[in-house]
């Protein structure tokens, strides 16, 4: 399991985290406009009934 922090956490917490979880740690995340470069974009039923059609 994945989580993902992307604001301000007392470290002994995300410490905690990581000795159970993959974390992935950014406190400035939040604010950033970057696009998330993990995200994947999924078909919904609506653009794949209309791919078949």
């Amino acid at each position: 399991m994945l989580i993902v922090i992307s604001e301000f956490m007392d470290e002994p917490a995300v410490q905690a985290l990581r000795e159970r979880f993959e974390v992935r740690y950014d406190p400035g995340l939040a604010e950033s406009r970057a696009p998330c470069s993990r995200r994947r974009a999924r078909p919904t039923r609506s653009s794949s009934a209309t791919a078949a059609a």
